[in-house]
């Protein structure tokens, strides 16, 4: 499985703003950073870009999520119009973190109905 997404360059419609990592970017196009957050489960994270970016990898936590999902920041400087270029990431995906969201609601509803059941059912009268 893979997912892509397009790096963005807003070329002459406005400068870009500041970065926080770099303090650049006040005078027109110098830096850009992009997030990436890929389905939780996703691993061997790879990006294809035709010019070198300094990347990381970090974990993402939202809701119903039991590892986090991964991020995939990509942070680049001195940037010129020929940037604007597709970028492509790919990530491994084992099939059994496809049904993990599910099973764990159904297995939380039955734990649910099950304690609701045996609880209605106790006698607690002297």
């Amino acid at each position: 499985m893979w997912s892509s997404t397009t790096w963005s360059c807003a070329c002459a419609a406005r400068p870009l703003p500041a970065c926080c990592a770099c303090g650049a970017g006040r005078g027109g196009h110098a830096c850009a950073r992009a997030q990436v957050v890929l389905p939780e489960g996703a691993t061997d994270l790879k990006h294809d870009l035709p010019f070198s970016v300094d990347a990381s990898a970090d974990r993402k936590l939202t809701y119903l999520d039991s590892a986090g999902r991964p991020v995939l920041a990509l942070h680049k400087r001195n940037l010129v119009p020929d940037h604007n270029v597709p970028l492509t990431v790919t990530y491994r995906m084992p099939g059994l973190h496809l049904l993990q969201e599910p099973l764990m609601l159904v297995s939380g509803f039955l734990v649910l109905f099950a304690s609701v059941l045996a609880y209605s059912r106790l006698d607690l009268a002297l």
